[in-house]
């Protein structure tokens, strides 16, 4: 448990596994556990229904999903916008973390880097002017 809340994954076997021998194993009250197996079998909207019970329980405060799964609830990850349940992508056995496809730490840096004035390593006005600059010129291009 971190602070009363619970961590779940989402995941291969070899992934849950590891991670259950390591402790995060729990059933709430309902009997209803921290983790989800994807196999071979398992739909895409299965995937989407355990996130969406694992974000909606009060009781979790980090959601862990390898990322190759992760993927094929892109959708649903990128409109949570809540910090707890926190959505952490990791790597599986078989596919690497790839932290160009991660949305989260793409929205963390992008909210970093607009605090201290940058945006993308640019300072935040040279990114206000190239995109106002785009938003000229297809308007431009519109108009012919």
């Amino acid at each position: 448990m971190l602070g009363g809340k619970l961590m779940t994954i989402i995941g291969d076997e070899d992934t849950v596994t590891g991670f259950l021998m390591g402790g995060i194993g729990e059933l709430n009250k309902e009997r209803h556990p921290n983790f989800f197996v994807v196999d071979k079998e398992t739909e895409t909207k299965d995937i989407e229904a355990s996130l969406k019970t694992f974000l909606a329980r009060s009781d979790v405060g980090i959601v862990m999903i390898t990322q190759c799964h992760a993927e094929k609830v892109r959708h649903l990850i990128d409109a949570h916008m809540e910090p707890i349940p926190t959505i952490l992508e990791i790597p599986s056995k078989d596919n690497p973390y790839d932290p160009e496809k991660d949305s989260v730490l793409k929205r963390a840096r992008f909210e970093i880097g607009k605090k201290n004035g940058f945006i993308l390593g640019k300072p935040w006005f040279f990114c206000q002017l190239e995109t106002e600059y785009s938003e000229f010129m297809e308007s431009e291009q519109r108009h012919k």
